[in-house]
């Protein structure tokens, strides 16, 4: 369980070095979240838009 955590946060952390991410239009904002089911998440979806950083 602690591995597999540690592994997602440091799968993260590259993603974050390497990538900007912003909301798209298509996003509501500020995000609604859906009552239906046990998970946390965003009504109708959530768009992002993904721009690789250049060095």
């Amino acid at each position: 369980l602690r591995i597999g955590l540690m592994q997602s946060k440091l799968g993260l952390i590259k993603l974050l070095q390497k990538y900007e991410f912003s909301t798209c239009e298509k996003s509501s904002v500020p995000m609604v979240l859906s009552k239906v089911g046990l998970m946390t998440c965003a009504e109708g979806g959530l768009y992002l838009n993904v721009k690789k950083i250049e060095n």
